[in-house]
């Protein structure tokens, strides 16, 4: 009887030695309800390249070329090239609430150009109120074309002014306009349009 015991127990220990360890099971992922969603890459906005501080503007007078040296000038909320030469200012003006940077020639002063801040308003309503200060001036029809675009006036005394309205990033827009006599358009009147089209709204 104590050898069947021996027998059994030897039996029993050769079986459980030879049976194979459990394999680990890995755990489970966890479900899509679990993980937390992807945030979607954040782009900065691009940053606006700085404008150069010195730059040479390029006229067409009377069908020659001609290269002036300029100067950035930075105003409230807006930027434009002025020439060196021939240009004083700004002279800082607030007419009805709206400021105004004005530069003269110093060659002839009945030759101006000028930037107007039009704070709250939409370039349509600073284009309307710019003509309305203007009286001595009789425009195209205001009703034409886009707002951005170049309208003409003259008076009178057959003295000419050209303006355009553009909007800055926030609120606020901007008359840019310059005045010239009849018998300076050959000259002023190719240069003035060239200058203004510097500007541009921060």
């Amino acid at each position: 009887m104590k050898k069947l015991w021996i027998v059994l127990l030897s039996l029993f220990l050769l079986t459980g030695c030879g049976q194979k360890p459990e394999t680990p099971v890995p755990p489970s992922d966890p479900s899509p309800t679990q993980q937390e969603p992807n945030e979607p890459p954040v782009n900065p906005e691009p940053e606006t390249p700085a404008r150069a501080e010195q730059v040479d503007l390029t006229f067409f007078v009377e069908g020659e070329e001609e290269a002036l040296p300029a100067t950035l000038y930075v105003g409230d909320g807006y930027s434009l090239y002025i020439p060196d030469e021939d240009w004083d200012g700004p002279e800082q003006s607030t007419e009805n609430g709206v400021p105004t940077d004005t530069w003269v020639s110093a060659f002839n002063s009945d030759v101006a150009l000028s930037v107007s801040r039009y704070g709250d308003m939409t370039v349509t309503e600073a284009r309307d109120a710019f003509a309305q200060s203007s009286g001595y001036y009789e425009f195209e029809d205001l009703m034409g074309g886009s707002p951005g675009d170049p309208l003409t006036g003259t008076n009178e005394k057959d003295e000419y002014l050209s303006f355009f309205v553009a909007a800055d990033g926030g609120a606020a827009s901007y008359a840019v306009s310059w005045r010239y006599p009849a018998e300076a358009a050959e000259g002023f009147g190719a240069r003035l349009p060239t200058i203004a089209e510097t500007f541009l709204a921060n």
